[in-house]
C-alpha cells in the first residue's frame, strides 16, 4: 500500500489568549447567529435567527424566509423593540 504523504507545517501559529468581557446590564452586548439552509416550512420559512443577550443568556429563535440584511434587520428590531 502506498503511504499518505503528510504536510509540513510551514509555521507555528500561536494563539491568543481569551480575554474577558464583562457585561453590566441587558442588551448591553448581544449575539447573532443565523442557521439554515432547512427545509422549508408551511408559512415559507427556510432560515432561523437566534439571538441572546450576553447578560442574561436568553436564547430567542426567529424563523425567516430568506438570509438577506432587511429581513434579518426587521426581525430583530420588532422581536427585541429597538429602533435603529
Amino acid at each position: 500500500m502506498p503511504r499518505l504523504r503528510i504536510p509540513k507545517r510551514t509555521q507555528n501559529k500561536t494563539k491568543s489568549r481569551l480575554q474577558h468581557y464583562n457585561v453590566g446590564a441587558p442588551f448591553e452586548r448581544m449575539a447573532l447567529g443565523i442557521l439554515g439552509h432547512f427545509p422549508v416550512t408551511s408559512n415559507g420559512s427556510r432560515y432561523v435567527i437566534v439571538l441572546m443577550d450576553c447578560f442574561t443568556k436568553c436564547p430567542e429563535a426567529i424563523p425567516i424566509p430568506v438570509q438577506r440584511v432587511s429581513p434579518v434587520a426587521e426581525e430583530f428590531v420588532w422581536k427585541w423593540d429597538f429602533t435603529l
